[in-house]
């Protein structure tokens, strides 16, 4: 081993050594130097022994980690929920709200409306937005709690003030179907615009469909163009909803070109999720009625799958295609029916119903 060599290895030591002692030191910032991996590794045992020293900034940044699938390690709801109790017992609100979401979502927790309620309410008071916007919803929709319209609003409404995308989306809801408000399609439109313009899905959906119908005496004409941008962006983050609507406006052509490949190729991601209407849609087209070619294997398959889900126009389908297949067809798309399993892709937070 060469002079040089001896040295950077001494140096390298010694600045491992170091980064280990820095917590030690209170010292909070690594050298901007290190690899990426190596300057991960590092942070995150930093943050772990500020954690467990009691620092509520890094338990809750710790928990939210955890929560969120990194920067340092994988999706672990056991200890997120661990690190942000802990977090919110030090008095860390938003820590609380993100209890209050996992008991909404049951993101690893059994599902428990009455716990999110608890947790919700406790952030919501401390006017933390999201833990407002989640308690509006469970008063929204009557989960954990009686259905309460007017509450729901002044919930939604003091988050709005903080610019929360959710309850923006929740009051457009209101105003489009005239719930606790008069019914004002002007004044839903103003607050999908608002939520979507942050880019929730939702509210993308929503303000899409809103562009795409003509509603008399509304502000804002009908265009089916700007149906489809917002469409779209809904549908890459992987709202399942979205993806089947922006697959049947490529089919038609509908603020955009037809394109059949591009319709295949957003019905199955919806598909896939487990979206039974884009099941029995990609069903159809793999008939070949509509051109493409055929594949009576996946028609098959997607069609059971959509009739399982109620859809009724799958069996009148199935039972037309049936006759045209071969037995070992038959057994082979049964095989794939019984192995499917959804696949929600990752990136929404998990909303009720928004129509």
């Amino acid at each position: 081993m060469n002079r040089i060599t001896i040295l950077l290895s001494a140096l390298l030591i010694a600045g491992i050594g170091f980064i280990f002692a820095m917590p030690f030191f209170g010292l909070v910032h690594l050298p901007s130097f290190l690899p990426f991996p190596l300057l991960d590794r590092f942070q995150r045992i930093q943050l772990l022994r500020q954690a467990e020293r009691g620092n509520v900034n890094a338990e809750f940044r710790l928990s939210w980690n955890y929560y969120k699938n990194g920067p340092y390690d994988p999706q672990n709801y056991i200890e997120a929920l661990k690190w942000s109790k802990k977090a919110a017992e030090d008095g860390n609100m938003s820590a609380a709200s993100n209890i209050g979401e996992m008991y909404a979502e049951g993101s690893g927790v059994p599902q428990d409306f009455q716990q999110a309620f608890k947790w919700f309410k406790l952030a919501a008071d401390h006017n933390i937005a999201p833990a407002q916007a989640g308690l509006g919803q469970l008063y929204r929709y009557g989960r954990g709690v009686p259905q309460n319209n007017a509450e729901a609003l002044k919930w939604f409404m003091k988050a709005e003030t903080q610019n929360d995308a959710v309850a923006e989306n929740e009051l457009g809801i209101m105003y489009n179907k005239g719930i606790a408000v008069d019914q004002n399609k002007g004044e839903a439109f103003h607050w999908f615009k608002k939520s979507a313009n942050s880019g929730y899905a939702p509210a993308e959906e929503n303000i899409a469909d809103m562009y795409s119908t003509y509603i008399k005496d509304m502000a804002v004409p009908q265009n089916d163009e700007a149906a489809f941008t917002f469409l779209l962006k809904a549908a890459e983050q992987g709202d399942a909803k979205a993806e089947a609507k922006l697959g049947f406006y490529y089919l038609i052509g509908k603020g955009t070109e037809k394109n059949l490949s591009e319709a295949k190729k957003w019905l199955e991601k919806s598909a896939n999720q487990g979206f039974p209407i884009a099941q029995l849609a990609l069903g159809v087209l793999y008939t070949g009625d509509m051109g493409g070619g055929s594949n009576l294997t996946e028609s098959y398959k997607w069609l059971s799958l959509a009739a399982a889900q109620n859809q009724a126009d799958a069996q009148d389908v199935l039972a037309r295609i049936k006759p045209h297949m071969m037995v070992g067809e038959v057994a082979a798309a049964q095989e794939m029916v019984h192995s499917f399993a959804p696949k929600v892709e990752e990136n929404l937070a998990t909303v009720p119903e928004h129509k």
